[in-house]
């Protein structure tokens, strides 16, 4: 791994928590504004938005990032491909197409798949941003190819704030309308952030291309090699966000079914909506690694570097899986805090109880599939999320009706067990890497498990009163502190670890003396 690497990593991942820390915040004033129904028919309508964004995108972004990155590899940082201008190519004729389909069949969609007529105008909405969309992903697929991840984070963070005053300013507007036009602000806001973000990628692109001391080397065969990596991943992408989607639509579905009315099911499926951010907010770390692990193994791979793809699974494995136990011990032993200070609900409290046992697998999965997508094994990958997606789709139609809200808890965890046992065992036999169950694993749950008791038994002796920002940080901080001395304890981390880190980001060492000495 590189020094490159692990500043890229450090600016992706700043830029990530912050958006993350923005949604938050703006999922937390949309609760205020519009309520748990509010959300709901939102999480309605974006579940709609995500599917026809994956076949708009059709995995070209991955695509452009592993092929200029295996450019710019094998002519010895000289040259790239045309491999921009094609895949922009693709992304305008996906994005138009599916645009105009999404937009005539608006009425179907909404009211009788969503089953809410109030999602019909939302819907006819999206279909305008889906040809912004796809540019902005194969623009953002080239600079991550050439490890220039700072001009992506700051159209990221232009495109959020963009949508920020945007959405302020619209709903003041159609709020005293009802929820359907509240709905219809919040996506008309959002896609126009999707359209000045484009536009402000290609004055990215523009700049990068003026001073670039790059060639542009024109292949031949640039279209077939698209095709043989975005559409493998494309089909894995159509077939998980259409069963998605379903999945979606069929949870206020099964609620109802289970006997609550209309506004409680679309309320409970909002409260879904409002827990997940907060499980989710860590993994713009996860994710910042897993974007740029695709072109950092597809390097590697592509000379046959196996050492070099071990010594990379050793260390973004050891700290994902440090990292995820963790966070799901803050999520545990924090909920009620974590709750009442966002969203002052306590429902919320207990859904992120229930769900934080789950956050080492879902973290694991960004790096997981990010390494088997830098692999080559995009096939493999694409089996693994089909048998996922139905078998909770399945189980949603079965046990939703029949337990509620508590059985789609259940079916999570059996799918987060499913995807995560059979990605990490291909991973190990492609990779032929191995893991320490019980440094890695048993250890680490043990330390975070102790800290967390002593950690919520000492608070609560102190006279504190209402959750506060000061105080849920006071709590972590601690648990933080406790957490790595655990950890050096139990041997899971030592020094080795810290000088690795410290030479990285000084950039000493070669990487291919490191393979021998630094594997823990």
């Amino acid at each position: 791994m590189k020094q490159r690497f692990v500043k890229n990593t450090l600016i992706l991942t700043l830029t990530s928590q912050l958006l993350r820390v923005i949604g938050i915040v703006l999922m937390s004033y949309l609760s205020d504004r519009i309520g748990e129904e509010g959300i709901g028919l939102y999480q309605l309508v974006m579940s709609v938005y995500m599917l026809a964004a994956t076949f708009a995108s059709s995995g070209i972004g991955i695509a452009v990032s592993r092929l200029t990155a295996e450019a710019v590899s094998k002519s010895g940082g000289r040259a790239t491909s045309n491999v921009l201008h094609r895949a922009m190519v693709f992304s305008l004729t996906f994005g138009t197409a599916f645009g105009i389909v999404l937009y005539f069949l608006s009425g179907f969609i909404g009211g009788v798949w969503l089953g809410d007529t109030r999602a019909v105008l939302s819907v006819k909405t999206l279909a305008f941003g889906l040809p912004f969309m796809a540019l902005t992903s194969s623009i953002e697929g080239y600079f991550y190819g050439l490890r220039k991840v700072l001009k992506p984070a700051g159209q990221m963070m232009f495109e959020q704030t963009a949508r920020i005053i945007l959405i302020a300013a619209m709903l003041e507007v159609f709020l005293p309308k009802g929820l359907e036009f509240a709905c219809f602000s919040i996506i008309l806001a959002s896609m126009l952030s999707e359209a000045l973000s484009c536009f402000f990628g290609f004055v990215l692109y523009a700049i990068e291309k003026r001073h670039s001391s790059l060639s542009v080397k024109k292949d031949g065969s640039i279209n077939r090699k698209i095709v043989r990596i975005a559409m493998p991943i494309a089909v894995s992408s159509y077939i998980r966000a259409a069963l998605r989607t379903a999945e979606n639509t069929m949870i206020p579905a099964g609620l109802r079914r289970f006997g609550v009315s209309a506004k409680q099911a679309l309320s409970q499926f909002g409260q879904i909506g409002m827990a997940t951010p907060i499980i989710f907010f860590p993994c713009g770390i996860l994710a910042a690694v897993g974007t740029l692990l695709v072109p950092e193994v597809s390097e590697a791979y592509a000379v046959n570097n196996m050492a070099r793809i071990r010594y990379i699974f050793d260390k973004v494995f050891k700290y994902t899986v440090l990292l995820a136990v963790f966070f799901a011990g803050i999520f545990m032993a924090f909920a009620s805090d974590f709750a009442q200070l966002i969203y002052h609900n306590d429902h919320i409290s207990k859904l992120l109880f229930a769900l934080a046992p789950l956050v080492p697998l879902i973290y694991l999965d960004f790096i997981v599939d990010s390494m088997l997508n830098g692999l080559n094994q995009q096939l493999q990958t694409l089996k693994i999320n089909i048998l996922d997606s139905l078998i909770r789709v399945t189980l949603i139609f079965f046990l939703v009706p029949q337990f509620g809200l508590g059985g789609y808890i259940v079916i999570l965890y059996i799918s987060a067990l499913t995807n995560g046992t059979l990605s990490i065992r291909r991973l190990l036999h492609t990779s032929h890497a191995k893991i320490p169950i019980i440094g890695w694993i048993i250890k680490p749950l043990l330390c975070v498990a102790g800290c967390a008791v002593a950690v919520n038994t000492v608070f609560s002796f102190m006279p504190v009163g209402d959750v506060t920002v000061f105080l849920l940080s006071a709590k972590i901080l601690v648990m933080t502190a406790l957490y790595m001395m655990a950890l050096r304890v139990a041997r899971c981390a030592g020094g080795g670890d810290s000088q690795w880190i410290r030479k990285m980001m000084r950039g000493h060492g070669h990487p291919k003396t490191a393979y021998k000495t630094d594997l823990t």
